[in-house]
């Protein structure tokens, strides 16, 4: 018998506000010269979440929405505005 593999996720429009928080997470972690492994462990969750973050392909909660925020120094609205 076959495995049943998931289908994989579309990436979400780089103009919704996943596509935001996206961009503004992976631009404020470099910036930060934090690798994904590194900011999970800040965050804290595993690296891959922040690589699906990165890519659009999960949702968010609010919870680790603000999570990311605080450890970027700035609140949860800053991270879902379009990326400048």
């Amino acid at each position: 018998m076959p495995s049943q593999s998931k289908p994989k996720r579309k990436p979400a429009p780089l103009s919704s506000p996943l596509g935001h928080i996206a961009v503004n997470v992976r631009s404020r972690r470099k910036a930060m010269g934090l690798t994904q492994a590194e900011l999970s462990e800040l965050v804290p969750c595993h690296p891959t979440y922040v690589s699906q973050i990165e890519r659009r392909v999960t949702n968010i909660s609010v919870e680790r929405l603000e999570a990311f925020a605080k450890v970027f120094g700035v609140d949860a609205l800053t991270l879902m505005q379009p990326p400048k």
